[in-house]
């Protein structure tokens, strides 16, 4: 499942700690089949209006990154192409 969220203000590091302890209790790792994996995508409205290349992510969550975030690392806010794709299909 992925959900596409969009704030109207930066959010602080606890904010994101919580999110992401939450969101791995509810996703299901790949292959599993009793939760399905979730895929959060977190952009501040700020930062794409006006829109700009590439556009700015301020969180990313996805199993792909369960290993690093079982670890207790944070995704940190970045640049990506890849969300051009979600912001034009709109």
């Amino acid at each position: 499942m992925e959900l596409l969220i969009i704030t109207n203000g930066e959010m602080q590091d606890c904010i994101w700690k919580e999110l992401t302890k939450r969101l791995m209790a509810v996703s299901g790792n790949v292959g599993y089949t009793d939760k399905r994996p979730l895929e959060v995508t977190v952009i501040n409205q700020n930062d794409i209006i006006p829109w700009q290349f590439p556009p700015k992510c301020e969180y990313m969550y996805g199993e792909w990154l369960r290993e690093e975030m079982d670890e207790g690392e944070i995704p940190k806010t970045c640049c990506d192409p890849d969300l051009a794709i979600i912001r034009c299909s709109d």
